[in-house]
């Protein structure tokens, strides 16, 4: 990972400001909480460069960290500086990370980030259900993720007859949905995780090992590394250091898995880990604020549980 510093001197109309730029080649930022994320920008073809990127995060108040995609002209803006959370090489994407530090009264807390955040947050919600817009495909044993830009990426499933490798988009600020482009490969029961970088990766469903990736801001999809495990109803967790712990679920012979593995996205590969103490599918995984993962019941094959366990 080589890194090369600029030292840039602003004054800004609003702000009076010392920045001094840091930038990491050939990596990524995983940042310490999830509200840190600010938001992404899609730079014009004219203007993508790292010097733009660098633009927006100054004029974004709380920026204080931004990830530049070399290949898909994406800037990611963090409201925290980056040694608040991890910097790691990225083989496979082309990333740049910048540190951008300011004056102490621009430092920003998280609490303050989600504030900021494009989505706006109001203490008026109705205490009631509302009927929204429906989705283009009826499904089961589907996904729905949160993407950062607000809008929520829904994906696969089953219809009633087979599985299906269609997704959608929904866009809380109109109830709309949106068709996105197909999967490669068909599949329910799955996983999909968003990543540091924006990314999501879809783990297994229908037995399947296959993974992909789903760029938000191309909207394609990749086939990624394989899973050395085939598997279904199984969890996947980010960890705090940015990989993704899959564990669990049912295998191709219907049989329940205690086996596990962990998916590396700085070199989109997947190695295996030690097995859980007991068999498990159907079962939840929640990240502890220690960076513990604690397993919860499920089933084992035989008999529903009500054991724990944690990694």
């Amino acid at each position: 990972m080589k890194m090369y510093v600029l030292l840039i001197y602003l004054v800004l109309s609003k702000i009076d400001a010392i920045l001094v730029t840091k930038v990491h080649r050939s990596a990524i930022y995983t940042p310490s909480s999830a509200c840190a994320a600010l938001g992404n920008v899609t730079l014009s073809p004219m203007n993508a460069s790292i010097q733009s990127c660098i633009w927006q995060c100054v004029h974004e108040s709380q920026c204080q960290t931004a990830v530049y995609f070399h290949d898909y002209r994406n800037c990611s803006m963090f409201g925290e500086h980056c040694e608040a959370g991890n910097i790691s090489s990225s083989t496979n994407i082309r990333a740049s990370t910048i540190c951008c530090r300011k004056n102490d009264e621009s430092n920003m807390h998280c609490p303050s980030t989600m504030i900021s955040t494009a989505m706006p947050i109001t203490t008026n919600i109705p205490q009631t259900w509302i009927t929204t817009g429906s989705m283009s495909f009826e499904r089961k044993f589907h996904t729905a993720t949160l993407l950062q830009n607000g809008t929520v990426l829904v994906i696969g499933g089953f219809d009633g007859s087979s599985s299906l490798k269609s997704v959608e988009l929904y866009d809380p600020s109109t109830g709309n949905w949106a068709k996105a482009g197909d999967m490669n490969v068909a599949r329910s029961s799955h996983t999909a995780t968003i990543l540091s970088n924006g990314m999501v990766l879809v783990t297994g469903g229908t037995y399947r090992n296959i993974t992909e990736l789903y760029n938000p801001f191309t909207g394609n999809w990749t086939v990624s590394g394989n899973v050395n495990v085939s598997r279904s109803s199984h969890t996947a967790t980010m960890l705090s250091n940015g990989n993704v712990l899959v564990s669990g679920g049912w295998n191709s012979y219907s049989v329940s898995l205690n086996s596990a593995e962990l998916y590396d996205s700085s070199t989109d590969s997947w190695k295996m880990i030690k097995n859980m103490n007991t068999r498990r599918c159907y079962h939840t995984a929640s990240l502890l604020p220690n960076g513990t993962v604690l397993v919860i019941g499920g089933f084992d094959g035989n008999l529903c549980l009500n054991t724990a366990e944690y990694y």
